[in-house]
């Protein structure tokens, strides 16, 4: 509360100063503002326990991560666990092999801490003097503010400590203390660039008003179905965010590449999202159709249920909007090979496997990056190779029968590779690699 009344009367402070607005007039539209700055603050208060209850459903699957963030902020001279009673590494792996988590008080003290490390990475960063981020400097302040002195808050001197408190907040409230370290780990990316792939994933999906519609369940859908639904929101986060850190770590994209890219993947997500039931292989589109109808079960509107049972599908229409881009081809004849091929090659099971893939050691987690990002490509790569050639009338199932006529022995090796693994049951880094390595002979061939 105290930081939002010094920050509303430093930037009444310069209205004054400018003449726009006398002391008195001043004082009276700060008592105006009273309840809506508490509202504010409740706000805040609100999606931070917010994060911690769905943080704790899943505290055993989430204790590694957090472990590692532990150890990360006691080398950065950070976080002394003994003075915080936060579990050693003795302690964790006790947990862990007790299937237990951290206690709630223990996630709060942990969440305090990767906040106030995020701010001032931010700080240290250009992130708040990114186009990208200014309106959210807006949305800071109360209404009456917004709408009569946007100016003068571009020249508040606390212009970048706001959007830096602001920044953190709404992006670990939202995915949880954990994320921007983890992805750290993943991509050797700095803090700051994270943040800002994570701003344009939430841009080109629409991603506040999907978190704003979930929220509005509250009390008419059970806890755990919202709590999921966060879950899954945060994934497509996290999809797009190493997407974006993977094209923009390019050195051939540059400042205005950015806004270029930003406006083909929001054109791809808006159109092409629709039209699921006429892109979607029979197979994708009945898996889509029953995680929307459980959700519809559960309370959730027919939009939003949709929205977010094809979470994991939204993730693939950034490389669809690529490989149109590159190879100069409709949004949608592109989406229908993508996606026909991924049936071919079983996209879904190989992405389901990397996903349930354990990452013990660091190494571990690098070498399943490296892995998962080479998948990526060849994605990109064996789409671009179907369209070689066709124009846009052309039909999908088409092009692919044509793409697997020209592949027939390498297709069969691969299909004998994957009936093999999949005979197995099990996952593994070695098991990844070996596909990996097959898509690349496809790639080739």
């Amino acid at each position: 509360c105290s930081d939002h009344e010094v920050n509303i009367k430093i930037l009444l402070g310069l209205v004054v100063a400018d003449g726009e607005m006398t002391d008195k007039q001043r004082n009276a539209l700060l008592a105006e503002m009273t309840d809506e700055v508490g509202l504010l603050v409740l706000k805040d208060n609100y999606y931070q326990t917010q994060a911690l209850s769905i943080a704790g459903r899943f505290g055993v699957e989430l204790l590694d991560a957090e472990a590692r963030l532990m150890r990360f902020l006691e080398r950065a001279g950070r976080l002394n666990r003994g003075i915080e009673f936060l579990p050693s590494d003795e302690d964790v792996a006790e947990r862990q092999a007790a299937k237990q988590g951290l206690t709630t008080p223990e996630r709060a003290v942990l969440l305090a801490y990767s906040k106030m490390w995020l701010y001032d990475a931010l700080l240290e960063s250009p992130v708040p003097e990114d186009p990208l981020v200014s309106d959210m400097l807006i949305e800071y302040f109360p209404k009456p503010l917004r709408q009569r002195f946007s100016e003068p808050m571009q020249r508040h001197p606390l212009r970048r400590e706001i959007l830096a408190t602001h920044l953190t907040n709404a992006l670990v409230n939202r995915v949880g203390c954990e994320f921007v370290h983890r992805l750290m780990e993943e991509t050797d990316a700095r803090p700051g660039d994270i943040v800002r792939a994570c701003i344009m994933a939430r841009d080109v999906f629409d991603l506040d008003h999907v978190w704003h519609s979930i929220d509005a369940l509250d009390n008419r859908v059970a806890d755990d179905v919202q709590a999921r639904m966060f879950v899954e929101v945060a994934r497509l986060v996290e999809r797009s965010a190493l997407w974006f850190l993977r094209h923009l770590s390019s050195p051939a994209v540059n400042g205005d590449d950015v806004t270029d890219l930003l406006a083909r993947c929001r054109d791809a997500a808006q159109r092409l999202a629709p039209q699921w039931p006429a892109l979607l292989p029979a197979a994708d589109l009945e898996a889509l159709s029953e995680r929307q109808r459980v959700l519809v079960d559960a309370g959730v509107d027919s939009d939003l249920a949709v929205r977010i049972a094809s979470g994991e599908i939204s993730a693939a229409l950034l490389d669809i909007a690529e490989v149109a881009s590159t190879c100069e081809r409709k949004l949608e004849l592109v989406a229908g090979v993508y996606f026909a091929l991924g049936t071919l090659l079983n996209y879904h099971w190989i992405s389901e496997r990397a996903a349930a893939l354990p990452a013990p050691s660091h190494w571990d987690m690098l070498a399943r990056a490296s892995a998962l990002a080479e998948l990526a490509r060849l994605k990109r790569a064996l789409t671009m190779s179907a369209l070689a050639g066709a124009d846009d009338s052309a039909a999908p199932d088409t092009l692919v029968q044509a793409w697997r006529d020209r592949r027939g022995a390498q297709l069969e090796r691969y299909a004998r590779l994957l009936a093999d693994l999949r005979a197995t049951g099990g996952a593994s880094l070695s098991m990844l690699l070996v596909i990996v390595r097959e898509m690349a002979a496809l790639e080739r061939a």
